[in-house]
This record gives structure tokens, C-alpha cells and sequence, in this order.
């Protein structure tokens, strides 16, 4: 059960980590900070 629960936390890190890659590259695409 532990595991299971530390597996979904690593997941949602894993997924953050990937939306702040593809926000910053979508900034430095644009140009600006508005986004």
C-alpha cells in the first residue's frame, strides 16, 4: 500500500516536471513572459 501511494507521488513529480519543461520552452518559443 506504502508503495503504491510513493509510486503515484513520483508520477505527479514526474508530470510536474514535465509541464514546467514544456511551459518554458513554449516561453522561450514566444519570446516574452506573458504566458
Amino acid at each position: 500500500c506504502y508503495q503504491e501511494i510513493r509510486k503515484i507521488i513520483n508520477d505527479k513529480k514526474i508530470i510536474l516536471k514535465k509541464i514546467e519543461r514544456s511551459n518554458y520552452g513554449f516561453k522561450l518559443y514566444v519570446g516574452t513572459d506573458r504566458y
